[in-house]
């Protein structure tokens, strides 16, 4: 173990001081970014670092203890892309400690609708679930999109969904090294922002 030095703080809103470490409600998120580039006409590639930024301020509102419900359908209903995705998510699939999926997959369809790849993403995680047909191929459009955009865990669930559809391995196999490939990319460039030096 090393000696501490060095290590930063817990984030606000992580863990709140003399609460019995119990979460404290963090600080609203910051805008979600546009995305940057494009591959094909209307189609927005996002840079995969700021995705997964993006995905952990999610988890972390699914995570925050209570759930921050009204406050998060209040900025969802303003059409704020984190609170409709960390209220569907975390209603959707019962990670925030209420189980509604109908209700959940209806605030996670505003976002994806909006071409947002982490909703895309955790809409079809959902889809897969109730694993008719119907939903298998439409999880499978809303990953194809989602990983188009340049988010990286898609690849991963592209991977589970080959699997579950008995895809070829080799296809299944391909996705996986994708979503390898594509999280290691996505550390390069979080790397490459902490290399920057301040702008001034």
């Amino acid at each position: 173990m090393g000696s501490g030095k060095g290590v930063s703080q817990p984030a606000p809103g992580v863990l709140a001081a003399g609460n019995s470490g119990m979460r404290a409600p963090g600080p609203a998120p910051a805008p979600v970014p546009p995305a940057v580039a494009s591959t094909a006409p209307g189609a927005k590639v996002w840079p995969g670092n700021v995705l997964q930024d993006i995905n952990y301020e999610i988890r972390m509102q699914i995570a925050a203890r209570p759930f921050p419900r009204q406050q998060l359908e209040k900025r969802a209903r303003t059409g704020d892309l984190v609170a409709l995705t960390a209220l569907g998510y975390g209603i959707g699939g019962g990670d925030a400690g209420i189980k509604q999926p109908k209700a959940g997959m209806q605030w996670l369809e505003k976002a994806a609708a909006k071409d947002f790849p982490i909703a895309q993403t955790y809409l079809a995680e959902l889809l897969m679930v109730k694993g008719d047909p119907a939903s298998l191929k439409r999880a499978g459009v809303l990953l194809d999109a989602a990983s188009q955009a340049g988010y990286s865990p898609a690849h991963a669930y592209k991977f589970d969904l080959a699997r579950r559809t008995g895809a070829p391995p080799q296809d299944a196999a391909r996705h996986l090294q994708d979503a390898f490939m594509g999280l290691m990319k996505d550390y390069q460039g979080a790397a490459k922002d902490l290399m920057q030096p301040p702008k001034k």
